[in-house]
């Protein structure tokens, strides 16, 4: 799924915007609608080199940069585009008067509708889905719902399947995980899919609740023969292609014991 790259296909005063391909294209080609630099953010937006495709991700803030690392975590996804946007405005318009909403205007003209995530997943064919974010404890007002009921309406027109995710569940201790383990890639670190089964065979086996992640890491690595340099980026993408069922919702350091999923239920 794709907009066509000719500005001239497009309101004049979005052809600006198209010229600099944003919200145009896919893979290492896309650039989200609005940079970060143009958008007012909490002070917590990141910007993540993606794992799956080779390029910058700007995210707005912690709850979007864990659900980008939950979204790279699934192996059937191949794409992921942040605040990709609806250029199909003659519709959205539409949509709005229908369900007797101003839609969203910049600078006096119309803005498009975006999605916070649109993700392409290959498990049996291309398929795609659009994501949005909202924290259920700042409910949404009656223009918010408005607006997602247009979101909604235009999906289902396009074959598109649409889900609103409540982010309110996502706390400090799982973005820090999620970064923890996710260090492997930051690392340089190369996965080897021999090596990774092995230490995971192996660290569940060494396993025990009251010991710290270094011990652990430290006997499995030993008793494999693996280099100490590489040890604790082995755990890290193990745990990162869930091999080891780290918890999100325990703190993961490596002086603490490590919490298993197997223990939590989460």
């Amino acid at each position: 799924m794709d907009w066509p790259s000719d500005p001239a296909l497009y309101p004049p005063y979005l052809r600006s915007c198209i010229r600099k391909r944003m919200g145009i294209g896919e893979g290492a080609d896309y650039r989200p609608w609005r940079m970060l630099k143009e958008l007012p953010t909490s002070g917590t937006a990141a910007v993540v080199h993606g794992i799956r495709v080779s390029r910058n991700y700007e995210l707005l803030d912690t709850k979007s940069t864990a659900i980008f690392y939950l979204l790279e975590r699934r192996r059937t996804i191949s794409d992921i585009r942040e605040r990709w946007p609806i250029l199909d405005l003659n519709r959205t318009l539409q949509l709005a008067y229908k369900f007797d909403v101003v839609h969203p205007c910049r600078a006096g003209v119309p803005e498009p509708l975006t999605f916070d995530f649109l993700i392409t997943d290959q498990t049996a064919e291309k398929t795609y889905k659009a994501i949005n974010l909202f924290r259920a404890e700042n409910s949404l007002n009656a223009r918010e719902q408005s607006l997602m009921r247009i979101r909604k309406a235009w999906c289902d027109e396009k074959g598109v399947d649409w889900v609103l995710v409540d982010s309110s569940p996502i706390s400090r201790t799982v973005v820090h995980t999620l970064r923890f383990i996710r260090t492997w890639y930051v690392n340089c670190y190369k996965p080897n899919a021999a090596v990774s089964k092995r230490f995971s065979e192996r660290f569940l086996k060494e396993y025990a609740r009251n010991v710290v992640l270094d011990e652990l890491v430290e006997k499995t690595g030993r008793y494999l023969g693996l280099r100490p340099d590489t040890r604790l980026d082995t755990f890290r993408y193990c745990a990162w292609i869930d091999q080891i069922p780290v918890s999100l919702k325990h703190r993961l350091a490596c002086d603490l014991p490590l919490v298993l999923r197997l223990e939590t239920h989460d």
